[in-house]
């Protein structure tokens, strides 16, 4: 799941999108990982990315099924080795099951 391009609420639209199809799948991914989707890989930085996090989160624990599909965060292969700290050390705050890091690198 993913939020809306350019929405001035992606930890909204993250939160929705879990608890619609949450219970119908074997995991979830958080795919903040988009480079031609403008603006979606800024999401990754820690301001941005903690309330989508935390509000994913909390979509799931919340889904009336008994058993709650994990949660992953996909990630850009291009992010620093600051930034992949920094992510590692909010998913792991935030309870979330895994990181997926695949995706195309962007050139620049």
């Amino acid at each position: 799941v993913s939020p809306n391009p350019g929405s001035a609420t992606p930890a909204a639209d993250v939160a929705r999108a879990v608890a619609e199809v949450g219970q119908h799948v074997d995991f979830l991914v958080l795919n903040l990982s988009s480079p031609d989707v403008p603006g979606m890989c800024e999401l990754l930085s820690t301001g941005s990315l903690e309330p989508i996090l935390e509000e994913a989160r909390k979509a799931r624990d919340a889904l009336k099924c008994t058993w709650k599909a994990p949660l992953l965060l996909k990630v850009s292969p291009d992010l620093s080795p600051s930034g992949r700290a920094a992510v590692a050390l909010l998913v792991v705050k935030h309870g979330l099951d895994g990181i997926v890091v695949g995706n195309s690198a962007s050139l620049s």
